[in-house]
């Protein structure tokens, strides 16, 4: 048992570090998305009605899939 102990100790130590250091600087990791990520795709999507509508598309297929999933999931539980 002492071997899983160990394994745990070097999964958990990263993984509550690394929240640890989200949460001190999760405003400047806020500002970077916003200026890399956040705002060209908003600016893609204002200029751009054909990108838009695929967009849509593809997420209301998503969600259709997902509800589908769901309930068969639920026939066959």
């Amino acid at each position: 048992m002492e071997g899983v102990d160990d394994l745990n100790y070097y999964i958990l130590v990263p993984a509550i570090l690394l929240l640890i250091l989200s949460l001190v600087f999760a405003k400047k990791i806020k500002k970077i998305l916003d200026l890399k990520i956040t705002a060209p795709i908003l600016k893609k999507l204002i200029i751009n009605d054909s990108f838009r509508f695929t967009l849509l598309k593809t997420a209301a297929m998503l969600f259709t899939l997902g509800f589908v999933l769901q309930i068969i999931t639920i026939i066959y539980q």
